[in-house]
């Protein structure tokens, strides 16, 4: 009987790690707006280093979050807006970070 018992929790142990490998999202866990938030600023502070972007960037004002869908996938866009900037077409920045916390892109079109 215990041998039994040692067995079928062997295999149940072996089938649930053969599932985490074959889907490595599996042990990866979603972000909520407020990380995707502090991960977005974080990668504007990071931009402004690599003098991708102005240092005016740094004071930017959070405008929104939300999760969109971009065909299969689904990424957290969190928009920011800087009053210092004159260019109409650059006044708001778009930072794409994936629903588990990666840095996707980050652009002045929010495409």
């Amino acid at each position: 009987m215990v041998q039994k018992l040692v067995l079928i929790f062997i295999l149940f142990m072996t089938t649930q790690s053969i599932e985490a490998h074959l889907d490595p999202e599996y042990a990866r866990k979603k972000i909520g707006a407020n990380k995707a938030l502090k991960i977005a600023t974080s990668q504007i502070q990071r931009l402004v280093k690599e003098q991708r972007i102005g240092t005016s960037w740094l004071k930017a004002t959070h405008l929104k979050s939300g999760v969109k869908e971009f065909g299969a996938e689904k990424e957290w866009v969190v928009t920011f807006q800087n009053k210092n900037v004159d260019d109409k077409r650059r006044k708001k920045l778009y930072v794409f970070i994936n629903i588990f916390g990666d840095f996707v892109a980050a652009n002045f079109t929010g495409r």
